[in-house]
């Protein structure tokens, strides 16, 4: 099975997904305002999209994020009823192209998700920049 990370970071406005095979990752920062969860769920959708380009079979894809909220409405365990998180849920299946199931999402604890890591990585690095440079 393929692991594919995802995380969203309101503190840089930014997602990002992390492919474990291939130990590569991108970063994506996002123009506008954005809840976390938003930013989780743009996050899950860019990592589905990146599969899909180069795997169109997501059968053996897990896609593992530390949103307990994102990953248990995406396998059906919890109902989806925020009007602005449904729309970006909706976006995900019908970009999946498949049925999705309980077992291509995972949950891990914060400092196992590897997107997650990179972002704060990517936070600290910024905030050095700052202090060295002042504002850019």
């Amino acid at each position: 099975m393929m692991d594919v990370y995802f995380d969203g970071s309101t503190a840089l406005n930014a997602i990002c997904y992390y492919h474990k095979e291939k130990d590569s990752f991108e970063i994506t920062r996002l123009h506008g305002k954005y809840t976390n969860n938003e930013l989780e769920y743009q996050a899950l959708y860019k990592a589905v999209d990146y599969v899909k380009h180069y795997y169109p079979n997501l059968d053996d894809v897990c896609f593992i994020g530390d949103s307990e909220i994102v990953i248990k409405q995406m396998r059906g365990e919890y109902v989806c009823k925020a009007s602005n998180l449904k729309p970006l849920r909706w976006r995900i299946i019908q970009r999946a192209g498949t049925r999705l199931n309980i077992r291509n999402f995972k949950w891990v604890p914060r400092e196992e998700n590897i997107a997650g890591v990179i972002l704060e990585d990517e936070l600290h690095k910024q905030k050095t920049r700052k202090k060295l440079y002042g504002s850019l």
